[in-house]
């Protein structure tokens, strides 16, 4: 019987683990992979990464005058609709410099990187992910 009861403990952890997955906090960094959603219940909405618009970034292995940038798409849909938001990110960001934000409702969505960074071939889209957090403004 306690072994029962152990693997059904085990087993709701787990559930609910999972369950938390994919809802963002404020002001932690979440990782989200090329397509994928995430809930923000606080804000009632969710924020899928949905497009690589273009990434010219200057690749690790070269020497480039210009960093360059990266663009993405990401699409925030609640019950009144969807919008669709563009940010960029400049190549060779530093700590020093703010991340590039955009506020919806009475959040800031600061996006603090987009990975891969290219090194000498180009990376399809499927491969990226992008690191953003939301804070109360």
């Amino acid at each position: 019987m306690h072994k029962l009861s152990f693997h059904l403990l085990l087993i709701g952890l787990i559930f609910l683990s999972s369950c938390d997955k994919d809802r963002i906090k404020l002001n932690e960094d979440y990782k989200l992979e090329y397509g994928e959603t995430a809930d923000f219940k606080k804000g009632d909405f969710t924020i899928r990464f949905d497009e690589v618009l273009g990434d010219n970034r200057c690749p690790s292995c070269c020497f480039c005058i210009l960093a360059g940038e990266v663009n993405v798409r990401l699409v925030i849909e609640e019950d009144a609709g969807s919008i669709d938001i563009e940010m960029t990110m400049p190549g060779e960001f530093n700590s020093s410099q703010n991340f590039p934000t955009v506020e919806y409702q009475d959040y800031s969505i600061e996006l603090k990187a987009v990975n891969p960074y290219p090194e000498d071939i180009s990376t399809e889209e499927p491969d990226y992910n992008i690191v953003f957090s939301i804070n109360e403004l």
